[in-house]
């Protein structure tokens, strides 16, 4: 996908990861850093559950060290594909990241700042080609999902995650 939605940074092997690095999709855990909490996953983040799951286990002390030799690859379903796929759960993220421990004033700052900026860029970013158009518009949808969701306007209620 040219817009590279769904790319993952790598890093060299040794690195020991923050939570904003931690992904679920190619970890391997020893089972009482997943079982000792009693639920891994907090149901209230309906998406990035796994960057909360690392910044709490972080915080307890476990590290975590990046593998750059365990290669994993996503498949990425066609539904995911879809620009309002793309465009929901940048909305949805904005949204979520409130709830985050890390989440402040700073934050809020960014997002009224960042909204004119991207609805302005919006038209440039189309003439540059689709891709940008789009990675611009989710970034819009994203700040936007943030200020929504301090005003306690939820427009994403459910999972964004399908089949």
């Amino acid at each position: 996908m040219k817009g590279n939605f769904y790319e993952r940074p790598t890093y060299p092997t040794g690195l020991v990861i923050d939570w904003r690095k931690g992904r679920t999709n190619n970890v391997l855990l020893r089972r009482r850093v997943v079982t000792a909490d009693g639920q891994p996953f907090r149901p209230e983040f309906l998406t990035g559950e796994d960057q909360d799951f690392f910044g709490r286990m972080i915080e307890k002390g476990h590290v975590f060290i990046w593998c750059d030799e365990a290669v994993a690859y996503e498949s990425v379903p066609p539904i995911r594909w879809k620009r309002t796929f793309i465009l929901r759960r940048a909305l949805l993220q904005g949204t979520i990241s409130l709830i985050h421990p890390t989440f402040g004033a700073l934050d809020i700052a960014k997002s009224v700042v960042a909204v004119p900026v991207y609805t302005a860029a919006l038209p440039l970013a189309l003439v540059l080609g689709h891709h940008r158009f789009m990675t611009c518009l989710a970034r819009l949808f994203h700040h936007v999902g943030r200020l929504l969701g301090l005003l306690g306007i939820n427009p994403i209620k459910e999972p964004y995650v399908t089949d």
